[in-house]
């Protein structure tokens, strides 16, 4: 009883001083009105002042005397003027200069100046002027003022402070004792906005209302003196006052305050209610955000109320969501994005600083929904194949509103990677055909987005990219499906792939001329590489091949087309060059294996993109180079199968115990390149002769000159006497025979006289 009496009259000290601490700052605030008016009064007094000089300068500028009047003009008018400047003379005289002094304010001199300059009595006196207030009366009527009211209440929360930690209030206590203050703030905040003081009013609103919350909370969460659900109502009711106290007073501050406070209350309460009253009630707090953003043109609170949803979305799942509610978060974040969307579509309209950098947070919305909805329906095959065909629906068709092709790539990554995902990972027969159905609904969606925008404007290069790549995606995401459960799945998958694409191209081919020959290489990269996959080797070097020449070829004209291609066919040989370096059997076929066929397959490439680059200035170094790249992997590859060849032999001599046999294939196999590179030379010399290309002659010359270092560095000393004659005279033969047709060229160089050589170089 004893510990009881002593809290009450504890809990009486503190509300008289809380009292004392109220009355005391409301004087001392009427006291600063007071000064604020006299500095007003001042500064009016003073302004006056310098009009009525003005006045009087004028009126010394004037003439003294006036000059002569007919005899229709009044004779009150000089009367009137005389009148005038006695008057403006006295009201000089009245009014003090600035460097005197005079204690006391008068502030009927101002309503007299005031009557004067404003066309009253020339009669009326004017009082002297009011000087400014001093440094000392401002230091202790003002600044203390607001020290001794940041002082009290300082003191005031130490008070509370020290006796909360003494647990000399119990909860009850302090929870009155908050309520008590909130409510006073609460009531003090809406008599400052009466008095037009509106950011006194929201001030003290908003520390009312954190204050009322934490008393909510101490009553319900922070001790459960109520249970869950009286808890959780007492909190929201403390939040919809925030609300209401932010529409009425249109503060940005309150609406914020509401929000924090409000999406709070499910965190306070815990993850244990129902999760349907959950997504109701974040639902509802989005509306009441929208309707206070668009009253207001708040953009900041779009983006608050966007954040804290994402952020209480993330505590719950951590703590409650289980996989049978799949269905209905999805649902209910499916219609959080709508009302984002909205939120943004407005702010995006907006042509502020702030209201576009909210528009670029709100749009990460669709980002964030997919992410979340990828994680949530990947483990039920139902609801991720019917999201991924609706998700590409809705991105194909908000590009085509926007005109958006960076849109439509965000669209179809987003897709397709989880989708290729779980192919890769599903294994349940089940699910096999709607799979099938799904992909082939997203790649069709896409070609369909493909002629919408080609009936619009004509084809540009990130369509066509997006089509190359759509099509490889269906084609290697079916085969994911389709190859654990078939070996003729490259058959199953690439038919069907191609014989779609050359039905586009037929259809397309009148109206979209481009877009059908895409579509019919597209074709034929599918074709070649089912072929390949049929044949079992090297379909990878074969797809990069023929896709590379398709966009090469296609779009020469196009930077970022014709750079693909050339980065592909790069690929295409740098493959072809590993397979070449490796070892297979001995057995195999010369030229037909799966070593020196991605290598003829790719020079193959080279040679038609070549033919098909147009000819020009700027198409001549490509052409050159893919002319030169493909006679590089021919000789490789002729060189590479015929040692092996040779070697083949060699082997097979010495195997029947014919050495004579076997030291010729040996001889054969050593001096076989130096042929080879030879005679190539010779022909590729003649050609470029022919054909008046320079590089093929220099490729030509190159390699005459390799043959012909081999030959002396590494042939003459090893091969025998017969062998040595042979291969001189056919070489020899071979460099008079270039000789010849290099001067017989016409306007080829005369090696034998300068002056022809000169003349020659002045013709070409």
């Amino acid at each position: 009883m004893m510990d009881l009496s002593y809290s009450l009259l504890l809990l009486l000290l503190f509300g008289c001083l809380l009292l004392v601490l109220i009355t005391t700052t409301g004087a001392l605030v009427r006291a600063a009105r007071a000064l604020d008016m006299v500095d007003h009064l001042e500064r009016e007094l003073r302004a006056l002042g310098d009009e009525v000089r003005q006045l009087s300068e004028r009126v010394e500028a004037l003439p003294a005397a006036s000059p002569p009047r007919t005899d229709e003009e009044p004779a009150e008018s000089a009367r009137d003027d005389e009148t005038w400047r006695e008057t403006v003379r006295r009201m000089q005289a009245a009014t003090p200069s600035p460097e005197s002094e005079v204690t006391s304010p008068q502030p009927m001199a101002s309503a007299e100046a005031a009557n004067v300059v404003a066309g009253g009595s020339p009669e009326a006196a004017i009082a002297p002027g009011v000087p400014g207030i001093s440094l000392e009366r401002r230091i202790v009527a003002q600044w203390f003022l607001y020290i001794g009211m940041a002082l009290m209440a300082l003191g005031s929360v130490w008070m509370f402070e020290y006796l909360v930690s003494r647990d000399w209030l119990g909860a009850a206590a302090l929870v009155a004792t908050g309520a008590v203050l909130g409510l006073g703030l609460l009531a003090l905040g809406e008599r400052a906005a009466i008095g037009n003081r509106p950011t006194r009013s929201r001030l003290l609103i908003g520390v009312a209302l954190v204050m009322l919350y934490a008393s909510a909370w101490m009553i319900g969460p922070g001790s459960w003196m109520l249970s869950r659900w009286p808890a959780f109502a007492l909190l929201t009711s403390v939040s919809g006052l925030a609300f209401i106290e932010a529409a009425r007073h249109r503060s940005l501050v309150l609406t914020l305050i509401a929000l924090a406070t409000a999406f709070a209350t499910p965190v306070l309460i815990g993850p244990e209610h129902s999760p349907l009253a959950l997504f109701v009630y974040l639902g509802v707090l989005g509306g009441v955000a929208r309707w206070l953003a668009r009253r207001g043109r708040w953009p900041l609170v779009d983006v608050s109320a966007y954040v804290l949803t994402v952020c209480v979305l993330i505590w719950w799942s951590e703590r409650a969501f289980t996989r049978d509610q799949w269905w209905m978060l999805e649902l209910f974040l499916t219609a959080y994005l709508a009302l984002f969307l909205i939120a943004w579509r407005e702010t995006w309209k907006a042509t502020t600083r702030h209201a576009r950098l909210a528009g670029i947070a709100l749009a990460s919305a669709p980002v964030a929904y997919h992410l979340a909805s990828v994680a949530i329906l990947l483990p039920h095959p139902a609801g991720w194949l019917v999201y991924a065909i609706t998700a590409t629906l809705a991105g194909l068709v908000a590009a085509a509103r926007l005109g958006s092709h960076l849109v439509r790539w965000l669209t179809f990554a987003a897709v397709s990677v989880p989708l290729m995902a779980w192919c890769y990972a599903s294994l349940d027969g089940e699910w096999f055909v709607a799979g099938v159905v799904a992909i082939v609904a997203v790649s069709a969606l896409h070609v369909v987005s493909e002629w919408e925008a080609l009936g619009e404007r004509p084809v540009t290069g990130t369509e066509i990219a997006l089509s190359h790549l759509n099509a490889w995606w269906a084609f290697f995401a079916l085969g994911l499906l389709l190859a654990p459960r078939s070996v003729l799945w490259p058959a199953f998958v690439g038919v069907p792939l191609v014989a779609a694409h050359v039905v586009l191209a037929a259809c397309w081919w009148r109206r979209y001329l481009e877009a059908a020959r895409h579509h019919l290489g597209i074709a034929l990269a599918v074709g070649a590489t089912v072929v390949a996959l049929w044949a079992g080797g090297f379909a990878p070097t074969v797809a990069l091949a023929v896709e590379g020449v398709v966009l090469l070829s296609l779009g020469a004209s196009r930077t970022g087309l014709r750079t693909g291609g050339e980065v592909l066919l790069a690929l295409a040989c740098f493959n072809a060059l590993r397979a070449l370096s490796t070892q297979t059997s001995l057995l195999t076929l010369p030229l037909v294996n799966h070593r020196a066929g991605p290598t003829l397959v790719v020079a193959a490439a080279l040679v038609i993109a070549w033919w098909r680059l147009g000819r020009g200035d700027r198409a001549g170094s490509r052409r050159t180079a893919l002319l030169l790249g493909a006679h590089v992997l021919i000789i490789l590859a002729l060189t590479m199968e015929g040692a092996v060849w040779l070697q083949q032999r060699a082997i097979d001599a010495a195997v029947f115990e014919a050495s004579t046999s076997a030291r010729s294939w040996q001889t054969a196999r050593l001096l076989g390149p130096t042929l080879l590179w030879a005679s190539y030379g010779w022909a590729l010399v003649a050609a470029g002769i022919w054909r008046q290309h320079a590089a093929l002659r220099y490729l030509g010359v190159t390699l005459v000159i390799l043959a012909l270092t081999k030959l002396c560095v590494i042939d003459f000393p090893t091969i025998g006497p017969v062998a040595r004659l042979v291969i001189a005279l056919l070489l020899g033969i071979l460099l008079l025979t270039m000789a010849y047709l290099s001067r017989r060229a016409k306007g080829g160089p005369d090696p034998l006289t300068d002056e022809e050589g000169r003349a020659s170089s002045q013709v070409s």
